[in-house]
């Protein structure tokens, strides 16, 4: 079985405190009654949230990439609380005929984009990086698409196929240029913050995300595994 996971990575705070603002909020949000994804346990279609102390809790990373300073920002990722999001069963994600309740094409795709937005949005103080690993993602680097350092400089290490850059890192990369990168969903929040899918082909992951990363000026994923 292939499994999806976003994660939100968060500058401060504890991770069960987080945890329980979004799982309140979340419980209270008349969409998910209505939508074909839930949080809870469910035969498909179901998103699970949990969470991690730290990003350290999760991710083997170097001592050189746990730490840094700048004379903008000082970074220490034993600091910085994780929340994960992980859905199952990805076909059901496609919609269509296939899917159970044979819904619309994307259609349970765009309510995990939603159901993400909302979890962005929730919180005071919002994620510093939100970033997907797939089944042929970074897991076989470990190595998630941050480290201080890029943190530091509101940057990525490369592009993942879905992610939402937070103001300073729209800006670092500039705004135009990340509102018109050639994916399949991009999407500006509120706040400045920017929401790109590199593409919705959820169960087919020949297709990568190097034009998108191109566009941006990184690399993809594919191209450093």
């Amino acid at each position: 079985m292939e499994y999806l996971y976003i994660e939100f990575v968060y500058p401060t705070g504890q991770a069960q405190v987080i945890l329980d603002k979004l799982r309140e909020a979340l419980n209270e949000w008349d969409a998910i009654e209505l939508g074909h994804l839930v949080i809870k346990p469910q035969k498909f279609g179901a998103v699970g949230i949990e969470k991690y102390n730290d990003i350290l809790e999760h991710w083997p990373l170097e001592e050189s990439e746990i730490a840094h300073e700048t004379t903008r920002r000082s970074v220490d990722f034993d600091d910085f609380p994780t929340i994960q999001f992980t859905v199952k069963d990805l076909q059901y994600l496609k919609g269509g005929a296939d899917h159970p309740l044979d819904v619309g094409s994307d259609e349970p795709l765009r309510e995990l984009l939603d159901i993400l937005k909302f979890c962005y949005t929730t919180t005071e103080e919002r994620p510093i990086a939100v970033y997907s690993t797939t089944p042929d993602t970074p897991l076989d680097l470990r190595k998630p698409p941050i480290t201080a350092e890029s943190v530091a400089n509101s940057r990525f290490t490369y592009l993942p196929w879905l992610t939402i850059l937070p103001p300073a890192m729209v800006e670092e990369y500039g705004r135009e240029t990340v509102l018109s990168t050639p994916a399949w969903h991009v999407d500006e929040l509120d706040d400045g913050s920017v929401l790109l899918v590199c593409h919705n082909d959820i169960v087919d992951w020949d297709k990568d995300c190097r034009t998108a990363a191109q566009h941006i000026g990184l690399p993809s994923y594919r191209e450093l595994g």
